[in-house]
């Protein structure tokens, strides 16, 4: 009677969505699990074919020779087929393609088969080949981004993929350091989500995207702030300032407008300017050539001057 393999391998990466994972022929004849037997007839036969005994766990789909199978085929033996039979050479294996696509996730597919000879006869316990997907493709932002909308902010993201995802949650802070959720979205497909913040309160406000897959794994984005403040307000962060750069939050009212930024030393020497055509909701301005200690942040808009006091931390 003939024998079959028990072979395990480890593919590692789950991409998601419709693939085909290579199945090589190999796996089909060589047993690396516990005292198992390869595919062989120790009686003196051949084997030259092998049955695929039942449709593969955790699969959608398995391709033989370019034909695609689902679990609803009535070729499987628990639809009433008889299984899918391919030719095989010794020491070489199954002779058509075969591939598989595996469900979404971390998930272990088998596929069950069973050697047969050139007497026709076919081992009674049959064999299998088991993909072990260890880890998936984490959620990849195109944007995210949070603008003033009247008197409320509008957090808007979106994804390129959500494979595994489950939910979004929006947190906000006022101070940067405490976060609290806002609002939630479930993962939905459409990979293009908004959440409205009601009422923010005036100055600067946090905002950052909780991600959250069906594994219960967490992360987070960068975060994004918006200045909700009264006209000709002007908030500055980090401040002190230890990194490269500052980032100055412009009061509505300066938006879209031409302004010139400067720094000056305290005693009023100018170490900084850069004129802007369109002053944005956040403008970066390169500290890294200051030496530490206190300056003042100048904007000029129109005829409207603000002075703000940082200091700089080397």
């Amino acid at each position: 009677m003939p024998e079959s393999a028990v072979h395990t391998e480890t593919i590692g990466l789950n991409p998601g969505g419709t693939v085909c994972t290579p199945v090589n022929p190999i796996w089909f004849e060589v047993s690396n699990v516990g005292v198992n037997p390869n595919t062989q007839d120790y009686n003196g036969g051949t084997v030259t074919s092998i049955r695929l005994t039942a449709f593969p766990s955790n699969a959608t789909s398995i391709t033989v020779n370019s034909t695609t199978y689902l679990s609803t085929d009535p070729v499987w033996p628990a639809n009433g087929g008889a299984g899918i039979t391919i030719p095989y050479t010794p020491e070489t294996g199954p002779t058509q393609t075969i591939c598989l696509d595996p469900v979404d996730g971390t998930v272990t597919s088998v596929i069950p088969f069973a050697s047969i000879d050139n007497a026709g006869k076919e081992d009674p316990t049959p064999g299998s080949v088991t993909l072990i997907y260890t880890s998936i493709v984490p959620i990849q932002l195109v944007n995210f981004a949070a603008h003033l909308q009247g008197n409320n902010v509008q957090v808007s993201w979106e994804v390129a993929t959500e494979t595994n995802m489950a939910t979004y949650e929006i947190e906000y802070s006022t101070n940067g350091i405490n976060y609290i959720s806002i609002g939630r979205k479930t993962a939905t497909g459409s990979r293009k989500y908004t959440l409205v913040h009601i009422s923010p309160k005036q100055g600067l406000n946090y905002y950052r995207l909780k991600t959250i897959d069906k594994d219960d794994k967490v992360s987070y984005s960068e975060v994004r702030t918006v200045n909700f403040g009264k006209s000709g307000k002007v908030s500055i962060y980090p401040n002190p300032a230890s990194s490269n750069t500052i980032t100055i939050m412009p009061a509505a009212d300066m938006l879209n407008k031409a302004a010139t930024i400067s720094l000056l030393t305290m005693d009023g020497k100018v170490v900084h300017q850069q004129n802007t055509t369109s002053l944005s909701q956040t403008q970066t301005v390169n500290i890294s050539k200051l030496a530490g200690g206190k300056y003042i942040v100048r904007i000029v808009v129109n005829k409207q001057v603000i002075n703000e006091q940082i200091e700089v931390l080397k």
